[in-house]
């Protein structure tokens, strides 16, 4: 053998450990990237969940308000005219 076969094997060797060592990498990367996701979508659904009852929540105290505003306006509104039909009537 020459010392350029020798050279040449020698670069396809170093070649080809780093076409392995990068297919390793490459796997532990993307478990890594699948585990992440995953931990991801748990904490999406935790967060959905905790979002419905604050939604939930934010509704009843909408209608809540909704419904007082009513009430306080219709009382607000009957003493404005009432006061009007004793003053009309004097």
């Amino acid at each position: 053998m020459s010392d350029s076969d020798v050279t040449q094997q020698a670069i396809f060797d170093l070649i080809a450990q780093t076409r392995k060592e990068l297919s390793i990498l490459r796997d532990n990367h993307l478990a890594h990237i699948s585990a992440d996701l995953s931990s991801v979508k748990v904490e999406l659904a935790m967060i959905s969940s905790r979002l419905e009852q604050v939604e939930e929540f934010h509704t009843e105290i909408e209608s809540w308000i909704r419904d007082y505003t009513k009430k306080a306006l219709t009382v607000v509104l009957s003493v404005a005219f009432g006061s009007l039909g004793i003053v009309n009537m004097m």
